[in-house]
Protein backbone atom coordinates (compact mmCIF):
# COMPACT_ATOMS: atom_id res chain seq x y z
CA UNK A 1 0.00 0.00 0.00
CA UNK A 2 1.34 3.45 -1.04
CA UNK A 3 0.88 6.36 1.39
CA UNK A 4 0.96 9.53 0.07
CA UNK A 5 2.22 12.53 2.31
CA UNK A 6 1.17 16.19 1.53
CA UNK A 7 2.57 19.67 2.58
CA UNK A 8 1.50 23.13 2.29
CA UNK A 9 2.97 26.37 3.34
CA UNK A 10 0.37 28.90 4.05
CA UNK A 11 1.58 33.01 4.11
CA UNK A 12 -1.36 34.33 6.42
CA UNK A 13 -2.13 38.09 6.74
CA UNK A 14 -3.37 38.82 9.83
CA UNK A 15 -4.71 42.30 9.57
CA UNK A 16 -6.25 42.37 12.34
CA UNK A 17 -3.32 41.78 14.85
CA UNK A 18 -1.89 44.92 16.72
CA UNK A 19 0.57 42.96 19.28
CA UNK A 20 2.38 39.80 18.56
CA UNK A 21 0.15 38.56 21.24
CA UNK A 22 -2.64 38.97 19.25
CA UNK A 23 -0.68 37.43 16.55
CA UNK A 24 0.15 34.64 19.23
CA UNK A 25 -3.11 34.32 20.21
CA UNK A 26 -4.76 34.47 16.29
CA UNK A 27 -2.00 31.52 15.73
CA UNK A 28 -2.76 29.29 18.37
CA UNK A 29 -6.64 29.43 17.36
CA UNK A 30 -6.00 28.14 14.44
CA UNK A 31 -3.55 25.57 15.26
CA UNK A 32 -6.38 24.37 18.06
CA UNK A 33 -8.93 24.36 15.58
CA UNK A 34 -6.85 22.21 13.40
CA UNK A 35 -5.23 20.01 15.26
CA UNK A 36 -9.21 19.10 16.94
CA UNK A 37 -10.25 18.00 13.75
CA UNK A 38 -7.04 15.86 13.60
CA UNK A 39 -6.36 16.59 9.47
CA UNK A 40 -3.06 17.60 9.81
CA UNK A 41 0.27 18.90 12.08
CA UNK A 42 0.78 22.15 11.59
CA UNK A 43 3.43 24.38 12.66
CA UNK A 44 4.62 28.18 12.39
CA UNK A 45 7.58 27.97 10.46
CA UNK A 46 8.33 32.29 9.68
CA UNK A 47 7.60 35.78 10.41
CA UNK A 48 7.97 35.38 14.08
CA UNK A 49 8.74 38.55 14.66
CA UNK A 50 5.91 40.78 12.32
CA UNK A 51 2.85 40.68 14.13
CA UNK A 52 0.72 41.45 10.49
CA UNK A 53 2.09 38.45 8.63
CA UNK A 54 2.90 34.85 9.76
CA UNK A 55 4.24 31.83 7.86
CA UNK A 56 2.72 28.25 8.47
CA UNK A 57 3.73 24.71 7.59
CA UNK A 58 0.68 21.89 7.25
CA UNK A 59 1.29 18.11 6.64
CA UNK A 60 -0.70 15.18 6.05
CA UNK A 61 -0.53 11.62 4.98
CA UNK A 62 -3.00 9.21 2.90
CA UNK A 63 -3.68 6.33 1.57
CA UNK A 64 -4.33 8.38 -1.92
CA UNK A 65 -3.17 11.89 -3.66
CA UNK A 66 -6.80 13.24 -3.37
CA UNK A 67 -6.93 12.12 0.31
CA UNK A 68 -3.97 14.70 0.69
CA UNK A 69 -5.18 17.16 -1.47
CA UNK A 70 -8.74 16.92 0.38
CA UNK A 71 -7.21 17.26 3.74
CA UNK A 72 -4.86 20.33 2.80
CA UNK A 73 -8.04 22.01 1.40
CA UNK A 74 -10.13 21.60 4.85
CA UNK A 75 -7.41 22.88 6.64
CA UNK A 76 -7.27 26.17 3.97
CA UNK A 77 -10.81 26.48 4.63
CA UNK A 78 -10.53 26.21 8.41
CA UNK A 79 -7.52 28.97 8.52
CA UNK A 80 -9.96 31.17 6.26
CA UNK A 81 -12.98 30.74 8.30
CA UNK A 82 -11.17 32.24 11.38
CA UNK A 83 -11.61 35.80 9.21
CA UNK A 84 -7.25 35.37 8.06
CA UNK A 85 -6.46 35.82 4.60
CA UNK A 86 -3.89 33.43 2.87
CA UNK A 87 -2.33 35.55 0.94
CA UNK A 88 0.41 32.43 -1.19
CA UNK A 89 0.07 28.77 -0.87
CA UNK A 90 2.37 26.23 -1.88
CA UNK A 91 1.17 22.80 -1.83
CA UNK A 92 3.00 19.43 -2.80
CA UNK A 93 2.22 15.54 -2.68
CA UNK A 94 4.54 13.64 -3.12
CA UNK A 95 5.17 9.17 -2.36
CA UNK A 96 7.85 8.57 -0.37
CA UNK A 97 8.23 4.95 -1.74
CA UNK A 98 8.57 6.73 -5.07
CA UNK A 99 11.68 8.35 -3.98
CA UNK A 100 13.32 5.30 -2.32
CA UNK A 101 15.69 2.76 -3.39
Amino acid sequence: MKVFAGISEYSLDLKSCMSLKDRRSVLKSICDKIGRKKYSCVYQIDDNDHWKSSVILASVLSSSSEGAESCLERVRNIIESTGVDVIRENRWIFCPSDYME
